[in-house]
C-alpha cells in the first residue's frame, strides 16, 4: 500500500510500524528509522533487521565482522549466487526503461501513480527478506534464539 496517498503514512503507517505485536523485516534501517522518526515522529517497534541478523550469524561462526554486510552480499551469501543473478536480471531490465531518468531518481521514486515498473523493482528485494529471513535462522537456530525484535 501506499501511505503517501492520503495523509503521507502519518496515520496509516505509524501505528503498523509501532506496534511491537506486529513483526517487521527490514534490511539495515538504520536511515529509515532515523528518518520516520524525524519526519513523522514514528518510533519502530517490532522489527527484525536482517542485516544485524546475518552479522549475529557469521559471528556465531566465529568469523570477525569488520564491515555491515550489504544486502546483495547477504543474499549472495544465504540465499545462493543463482538466486542474485536472477535478481539483478530483474532489476536490470526495470532500471534500463529509466535511464534517461536517472537524474531526477528521487522525482521518479515521488511520482503518484507509482509505476508499476518501479512497484516491481521495489518488490524483487522486499520479496527476498523472508526468505533470507528463514536461510539465516534454519543455518543458525542458536543464534537466532537470541536476536529479539526491536
Amino acid at each position: 500500500f501506499d501511505g503517501d496517498q492520503s495523509d503521507h503514512g502519518k496515520r496509516g503507517l505509524k501505528p503498523i510500524l509501532e506496534d511491537s505485536n506486529r513483526r517487521k523485516l527490514m534490511f539495515d534501517c538504520r536511515v529509515d528509522s532515523d528518518a520516520l522518526f524525524h519526519q513523522f515522529g514514528v518510533s519502530l517497534r517490532g522489527v527484525l533487521d536482517l542485516q544485524l541478523l546475518a552479522v549475529a550469524a557469521e559471528r556465531q561462526q566465529g568469523k570477525q565482522i569488520d564491515f555491515l554486510p550489504g544486502f546483495a552480499r547477504c543474499t549472495r551469501q544465504w540465499l545462493g549466487a543463482k538466486t542474485v543473478r536472477l535478481v539483478s536480471s530483474l532489476k536490470e531490465e526495470i532500471r534500463a526503461l529509466y535511464t534517461d531518468e536517472r537524474d531526477g531518481e528521487s522525482a521518479l521514486w515521488g511520482k503518484r501513480p507509482m509505476a508499476i515498473d518501479l512497484i516491481r523493482y521495489a518488490a524483487v528485494d522486499v520479496g527476498l527478506q523472508l526468505p533470507l529471513q528463514w536461510a539465516l535462522i534454519n543455518q543458525h537456530t542458536r543464534c537466532a534464539d537470541q536476536v529479539t525484535f526491536l
